[in-house]
């Protein structure tokens, strides 16, 4: 069996946002599986004073926090707000961890949609009893797709006009350090990297870029991007998200995602786009302990 025949590599390419989920609750046993698994992911920085919160009956009001009025309109059975106080690299660490949750999530067969906080940070902070500094980046919505047709097609239409079901080709991503130009991905990175380029992203935006010198690969986000607005410190969070999924598909092979965050935020020039570094990731043997 190939590594991506893994179920884990699977549930990376399956997952998708849900915005409509059954109403009913999820039983008590699964919420507590579902609380353990945040505290169980992998961190980008050691050392971060990490956190998941589990709403295990959202109110309007918990939404509201995040959406404003939109929150009215919106109903989830759980939700899970992650947040970090101080440290390095919050925001990239915050995606990396919950996107790993949201594909564990898929593997159990649970739907589950990432909610942006950065335009209410103080809102969601003190609807949720967090530190003032505390870092959230967004909360992920846990429960089940609805079985019914109408909101499985309300689902698709959403995640259509939201921008979020088409993913850039490997073409316009990946490129060679030497000559700085598009290339195709060595093919030991390959399933690495295409599993990176189906993470989620704020508003679809894919800021990532990949560089690849000999065994090592740059990770690196546009600077800017449109689509983000007045948040384009998305690009951390999504950043992590990427390499959340590149983690996960080393592991499907036996594999581990090195990962060096010591020039993250450098500038890059590749041709005419404005890119920061991410980090240098290359693909090692798994430690004893998860191999």
């Amino acid at each position: 069996m190939s590594d991506r025949d893994s179920e884990l590599y699977q549930a990376i390419l399956q997952r998708r946002s849900t915005r409509r989920y059954d109403p009913r609750p999820l039983d008590d046993g699964l919420v507590d599986r579902i609380a353990r698994l945040a505290p169980e992911a992998r961190p980008l920085a050691e050392g971060n004073a990490f956190d998941c919160r589990l709403v295990r009956r959202a109110e309007k009001e918990d939404l509201s926090a995040f959406l404003g009025m939109y929150g009215a309109l919106v109903s989830v059975p759980h939700l899970l707000v992650p947040h970090i106080v101080g440290g390095r690299h919050a925001l990239m660490d915050l995606g990396f961890r919950m996107e790993q949750v949201a594909v564990r999530l898929t593997a159990m067969g649970l739907a589950s949609c990432f909610i942006g906080a950065l335009s209410s940070v103080e809102g969601v902070n003190r609807r949720f009893g967090l530190p003032g500094d505390a870092v959230v980046g967004a909360a992920l919505a846990v429960g089940r797709a609805p079985e019914n047709p109408g909101s499985k097609a309300v689902n698709a239409i959403v995640r259509g006009v939201a921008g979020g079901t088409g993913r850039r080709p490997m073409d316009a991503l990946c490129f060679d350090a030497e000559p700085a130009a598009a290339g195709d991905p060595p093919p030991a990175w390959d399933a690495v990297l295409e599993a990176g380029r189906w993470a989620p992203s704020a508003r679809n935006v894919q800021p990532w870029r990949f560089v690849h010198a000999g065994d090592l690969l740059d990770v690196a986000v546009l600077r800017r991007a449109r689509r983000y607005g007045h948040q384009q410190a998305y690009r951390w969070f999504d950043a992590g998200a990427c390499l959340g999924n590149m983690h996960l598909a080393a592991m499907s092979a036996g594999r581990w995602l090195a990962i060096d965050l010591g020039e993250a935020g450098r500038a890059l020039a590749l041709g005419d786009q404005d890119l920061e570094l991410a980090a240098t990731v290359r693909l090692a043997a798994a430690p004893d302990e998860v191999s």
